[in-house]
């Protein structure tokens, strides 16, 4: 991979990557001696300004089987903006696609996950944290969406 950061406040990068998931001597005999193969390629973003920072990242991966070449995706999309020293909201939106597989390949719609997150963040003081998010997702095969809330205290502390 690689990244360049063309002029202060925005990084860009990308990745690529390729090799075997699962190699020839993996199979059972009486299947098919050849190596599959994935090929990973990646694209990321990040642009920060004041006390509002957005990211994102798209990776995508095509698995090699037998029947074919098998895509799939998965992406999201942040921010967060600091309204004072001890406040912050953030966002994120992500997914993943993954690939329709066996007979179903042929038919089937690609299935996806979709997550969406909500945090308000309160810093207490330097070394603690308190967090109230609800989270969102739709998960794959599904068309209703689960809901979810959660409070955190999370205390962070550098030793060295």
């Amino acid at each position: 991979g690689a990244g360049v950061t063309p002029t202060t406040g925005l990084r860009i990068g990308a990745s690529f990557a390729r090799g075997a998931y699962l190699t020839a001597t993996e199979f059972a005999p009486s299947l098919p001696q050849v190596d599959r193969t994935l090929t990973l390629v990646g694209l990321e973003a990040e642009y920060a300004v004041g006390y509002t920072k957005i990211s994102g990242e798209v990776v995508h991966s095509a698995f090699a089987a037998a029947a074919g070449t098998f895509g799939a995706t998965t992406w999201f999309a942040q921010a967060t903006q600091t309204l004072t020293p001890r406040w912050a909201v953030s966002g994120r939106h992500e997914g993943t696609s993954a690939p329709a597989v066996g007979a179903c390949a042929t038919f089937c719609t690609q299935p996806h996950l979709l997550a969406n997150e909500l945090t308000a963040t309160y810093r207490v003081t330097h070394d603690v944290l308190v967090k109230a998010s609800t989270y969102v997702r739709q998960p794959y095969g599904r068309t209703d969406w689960d809901t979810q809330g959660a409070v955190q205290i999370v205390f962070q502390k550098r030793w060295w």
